[in-house]
């Protein structure tokens, strides 16, 4: 179980910071300023998906498939959660 827990630990946040950089990058200037760039933009953060992906795949595909399961549980509570208290994406 600890196995589990540290690979969708590791996975979601790492793929996620990834993901970031593309909506912050795609995102007006006004925005954001970072006085850095990333360099090979976009190949860093495209690499580090692959390496995670094939991490937490080679950790089986029974830890894999509980590591989908717990993160599609937890985005139905979270729509739950958000529909009942009218949050996004229900706010309108």
């Amino acid at each position: 179980m600890r196995n589990l827990v540290s690979d969708i630990d590791y996975f979601f946040v790492y793929h996620i910071s990834c993901l970031n950089n593309y909506l912050i990058k795609n995102k007006p200037k006004e925005f954001f300023f970072f006085p850095f760039i990333m360099w090979l933009y976009p190949l860093p953060a495209l690499v580090a998906i692959l390496m995670w992906i094939g991490l937490f795949l080679s950790t089986g595909m029974y830890f894999a498939l509980g590591g989908v399961l717990v993160m599609s549980a937890g985005a139905v509570v979270y729509f739950i959660r958000s529909y009942y208290q009218k949050s996004w994406p229900f706010n309108n």
